[in-house]
């Protein structure tokens, strides 16, 4: 399952849907007054023998907001799964 990891200044948080998520880091950039926030995909890494498990990323979509005065803009990008660079992935 995916799902999207949101951090805005100190705040952070896991939802089902990027919009709800990109809306939860907007909201809490006002609260906190953090002027970046990151959205990205992630999926629940519950390994057994792992003592590290929790949300890890998973490549895919990244969207990153930036506030300026009550406003938040995101822009998204495309990035590889960990362990891809973008050169293996071209080749």
């Amino acid at each position: 399952m995916i799902l999207y990891a949101w951090r805005a200044g100190s705040a952070e948080g896991v939802t089902d849907d990027d919009g709800r998520a990109r809306a939860r880091a907007a909201e809490f950039m006002g609260e906190t007054g953090a002027a970046l926030a990151v959205v990205e995909t992630v999926h629940y890494d519950d390994w057994m023998k792992s003592m590290n498990h929790g949300y890890v990323s998973c490549g895919g979509m990244r969207w990153d907001g930036r506030r300026q005065g009550g406003r938040v803009t995101w822009t998204s990008r495309r990035v590889p799964p960990p362990g891809h660079s973008e050169l293996e992935r071209a080749s």
